[in-house]
């Protein structure tokens, strides 16, 4: 793991802490095995600037074995709500990167928004909307700013997240309009 991301999110983990880890095989679809952190090493590596972490799994499936590819999410200690749209609320031009909110006459507002990391089919908004925000799910593709609407609820799914997501800690729910 790179020293600035340890420092930043895991910088008080002890190897005796037992911070879950998560393991998702090439090919699987979701992080479906979890073991714990048991060795933080005690130098940073000068060459590369990572920090070197192990993890051990249970072998309660024949599907683990040495030496095979996986993607590893350790899960932070230090909960931080953000706020997800889907993918398809942003917009881009020249500039920004957006999002339309609606306001409380139900018409259409330009929202610069700086992104973070996706999530399947949402992404972070790490800054440019609070979660009060109602935003136009479905983007600016076939509406503007200023422009008044008929919003309809919509809630979005945010079951398949998982606890351990990539420098963020915990996702927050978020309703959009339709």
């Amino acid at each position: 793991m790179d020293e600035r991301t340890w420092n930043q999110t895991f910088g008080d983990i002890t190897a005796n802490s037992q911070l879950p880890v998560y393991l998702q095989l090439s090919g699987d679809a979701d992080f479906s095995h979890q073991g714990t952190l048991d060795f933080i090493d005690n130098r940073v590596n000068t060459n590369t600037g990572t920090l070197r972490v192990r993890a051990a799994f249970k072998v309660d499936s024949p599907q683990l074995r040495p030496g095979a590819f996986a993607r590893v999410r350790l899960a932070p200690t230090k909960a931080v709500r953000h706020v997800l749209v889907p993918e398809r609320a942003i917009g881009t031009d020249l500039k920004y990167r957006f999002v339309l909110t609606v306001d409380e006459n139900n018409t259409l507002q330009f929202r610069p928004v700086t992104l973070g990391h996706r999530i399947g089919d949402l992404r972070v908004i790490t800054s440019g909307l609070t979660d009060a925000d109602r935003i136009a799910a479905n983007g600016p593709a076939r509406v503007g700013p200023g422009m008044p609407v008929a919003p309809t609820m919509v809630e979005i799914d945010t079951s398949l997240i998982s606890d351990a997501q990539p420098t963020d800690q915990t996702a927050s729910k978020t309703s959009g309009e339709r």
